[in-house]
């Protein structure tokens, strides 16, 4: 079942849309997060440009 999930989210993520810099802006950064055992956590290193401003690049971690 999660190789499926990874499969639908990867597929989901490759045909997006970028995000412009102002709806991302708009986001709100998640603090409180629950205690889960470090294996059942992934964490990606993502590098994000934005299609108005592609000149700047910012390094962000996705779990």
């Amino acid at each position: 079942m999660a190789r499926l999930d990874e499969q639908r989210i990867t597929d989901a993520l490759n045909h997006a849309e970028p995000v412009n810099k102002k709806t991302m802006d708009s986001l709100t950064e998640l603090a409180s997060y629950p205690d889960l055992p470090a294996e059942d956590v992934t964490v990606i290193p993502v590098t994000i440009r934005y299609k108005d401003a592609p000149e700047e690049t910012y390094d962000v971690l996705f779990s």
